[in-house]
């Protein structure tokens, strides 16, 4: 998850979900798991979820993942 505080001191974060492989994708083993705890984190620390990215089917070998990128743009922004 990567958080960022606005000026209304609420934490305002982005979760991000991957699983490694297209089986793993397909069978939609652990991306909801993941998503949902992230959620339940996010929720129990009074953080509002801004956006959700999800990589189904990549490697963590290199941070070239598409749904990684666009999240790291948008807390850049």
């Amino acid at each position: 998850m990567v958080q960022k505080e606005a000026d209304s001191k609420q934490i305002r974060c982005c979760i991000y979900a991957r699983v490694s492989t297209d089986e793993q994708a397909e069978r939609d083993l652990s991306i909801p798991f993941q998503l949902e705890r992230c959620r339940y984190h996010a929720q129990g620390n009074g953080w509002e979820v801004v956006k959700e990215f999800v990589d189904a089917g990549e490697s963590a070998r290199t941070d070239k993942r598409p749904q990684f990128q666009k999240m790291l743009a948008s807390a850049r922004r």
